[in-house]
């Protein structure tokens, strides 16, 4: 503050304008634009790429998505079918698999997931999304005939409910511990 009471302000300073034009009778000429730099992709005289790392973002989701896919309805029909094993079944003695939620041990097979013990494994079975996979399940899977009837190449055959038991699973007996008796 000064000794009137007024607020002192800093000089104002004169702004760098990128495009200062002269008037010079009836011809317009333009100032040449002051030196920003070398030319690349870091000056600023051509405007700036503000994503430049977008253009993997699409291929990084489908990535992601690719890696959360689950096994389509048919293949989980093969896998469930007793004649054709599609997977085989772990086997007790074998050694877990250390890249699988609970050494692969505890694996639901109608909805294709692993579970890390067997009392998630039961609590899943009781989950509105298990349910949800064993209606689906229940229908017979789209096949090659049906196509053809669907395309005017035979009558229509509603499909078939199929019996899906509701508790399928890979689940390895744990070891039962009875006291010795001698």
């Amino acid at each position: 503050m000064t000794s009137s009471g007024a607020v002192r302000r800093s000089p104002r300073r004169p702004r760098a304008s990128r495009d200062v034009t002269q008037q010079s009778g009836s011809a317009r000429t333009c100032a040449p634009l002051p030196a920003l730099g070398p030319p690349g992709p870091w000056s600023l005289a051509m405007g700036r790429a503000r994503r430049t790392g977008a253009h993997r973002a699409r291929s990084l989701a489908r990535q992601m998505k690719a890696k959360r896919r689950r096994p389509d309805l048919d293949e989980i029909h093969r896998e469930l079918r007793p004649q054709v094993p599609a997977r085989s079944r772990p086997d007790p003695a074998s050694e877990p698999d250390p890249d699988l939620p609970g050494g692969g041990l505890h694996r639901c097979l109608a909805c294709a997931r692993y579970f890390i013990d067997s009392a998630t494994l039961k609590t899943h079975f009781r989950s509105k999304d298990h349910k949800k996979r064993l209606k689906q399940l229940s229908v017979e899977p789209y096949s090659q005939e049906e196509a053809e009837r669907a395309a005017g190449m035979g009558s229509y055959v509603t499909p078939q409910r199929l019996a899906v038991p509701t508790e399928v699973s890979t689940e390895v007996p744990e070891m039962v511990t009875t006291p010795c008796v001698t």
